[in-house]
């Protein structure tokens, strides 16, 4: 479609000739790959809850994701049923893979352990919600009276996992072997006094 004012036409960022007196769109100029709209950048920004809602949710609701691809195909390849949860989490350590996917234990097990067995959640998004919320709260806590580093989140979902007789998952959560570190976590979470009671609230 072409207007009758001349050549007025600009070249808009759509590709498109626009005329700059009457507005009418004229013929398209658009080249692929180069004429292209393209949005503002934005900037990715990591957010610790964000990350344990993550860890959790894999936890919660075990299923293999594009990066637990060649860990999977590793433990497959060793053509064994193992005999229980630290039996994967020994193969998984014994690989030679970079990335361990640790936080991906549970899908493993639910694929390579022998007899395993789904574990019985009652409310498992509710479960999430309130793991996050219980978090978010500490994260918070933790920012307001701690000026050293943040709990490891593998240790924390199992001591929240207690906190929410959850223990029929906590298993599949990799645990800290080291007992410093676990005195250093536990006396960290301990002086941040945080009470949950109003993290069980449902909204």
């Amino acid at each position: 479609m072409v207007c009758s004012c001349g050549e007025q036409f600009i070249i808009q960022t759509d590709g498109n000739d626009t005329c700059t007196m009457c507005g009418v769109v004229g013929r398209s100029n658009f080249v692929n790959r180069f004429d292209a709209p393209r949005d503002s950048l934005c900037q990715a920004t990591y957010e610790r809850h964000k990350r344990f809602r993550d860890i959790v949710t894999k936890v919660v609701f075990p299923c293999v994701e594009n990066h637990d691809y060649i860990m999977y195909a590793y433990l497959k390849s060793t053509n064994t049923q193992f005999d229980t949860v630290d039996d994967v989490l020994k193969a998984m350590k014994s690989s030679k893979l970079p990335n361990k996917r640790y936080c991906s234990l549970h899908t493993f097990c639910r694929f390579f352990l022998k007899n395993y067995v789904k574990p019985k959640v009652n409310s498992p998004l509710l479960l999430i919600k309130m793991s996050v919320r219980m978090f978010t709260f500490l994260e918070s806590a933790h920012y307001r009276k701690c000026a050293g580093n943040f709990f490891n989140y593998g240790w924390l979902l199992r001591r929240l996992l207690d906190l929410l007789d959850c223990d029929t998952l906590k298993q599949y959560v990799k645990p800290i072997k080291c007992p410093k570190r676990n005195e250093f976590y536990e006396n960290m979470f301990c002086s941040l006094d945080c009470k949950f009671d109003r993290c069980y609230v449902v909204v």
